[in-house]
């Protein structure tokens, strides 16, 4: 019988190429979502959600809450498990308020967790699993503007025995869909609409960064 170990997952490097269509500030902000799927026999998904600053399209290395800007999920997992990771443009400061107020709204999933675990009845499970899609269908509402995705799988017998050296997964990032960036042309004649003209920053699936997951099992 597989072991069940708990996870833990924090981004040691993240590096984006566009993180938005229009022109932004040095110090940027995003909305990262990182759904498990099937991290034990008895969840078939859970996903975590919170806000990141990156710095000239980085994560920064080195910063006074660097754990809590790098740290992904926490998480018990048995045999095989699924991840689909998603950043989010850079946000203006309405959107943040928004994602956080969204949040908030479903921070009482953290509850169901805790309850699931210890629940044996598949019809209980089944419920709070049904607040937890509830939830995540709410997180992707809120962030439906992504710039860069990811999906991988990982196995919770190689993390854990890796032992506390843990286990470094380098991934690139792709664009979900074309980005482009409108360039709008004034008329030079009186009265005559302006000429707006797009160009292309990315085509959907071309490489949008990287990031490298680090996970430890405890």
């Amino acid at each position: 019988m597989a072991t069940r170990k708990t996870i833990d997952a924090t981004i040691s490097n993240l590096e984006l190429k566009v993180i938005s269509s229009t022109k932004s500030k040095k110090e940027t902000t995003h909305a990262i979502t990182c759904e498990i799927i099937w991290p034990r026999p008895t969840i078939s998904s859970k996903t975590y959600a919170k806000v990141i600053t990156l710095v000239d399209k980085k994560l920064p290395q080195e910063s006074l809450n660097a754990w809590l800007n790098s740290i992904l999920f926490k998480e018990t997992t048995e045999g095989k498990f699924g991840v689909k990771l998603s950043v989010s443009r850079a946000l203006s400061d309405s959107e943040i308020a928004s994602f956080v107020k969204t949040l908030l709204k479903t921070s009482l999933t953290a509850g169901a967790n805790a309850v699931d675990d210890f629940v044996d009845n598949d019809f209980l499970s089944d419920v709070l699993q049904g607040v937890l899609k509830y939830g995540a269908t709410e997180l992707s509402a809120a962030s439906e503007r992504q710039v860069a995705t990811v999906e991988f799988v990982c196995d919770t017998s190689e993390i854990t025995a890796a032992k506390s050296a843990g286990i470094d997964v380098v991934l690139p990032l792709v664009a979900p869909k074309d980005w482009k960036i409108s360039n709008t042309a004034t008329s030079p004649v009186k009265g005559s609409r302006s000429s707006g003209k797009s160009s292309k920053l990315l085509a959907k699936g071309e490489n949008n960064g990287t990031i490298t997951i680090h996970l430890t099992a405890s």
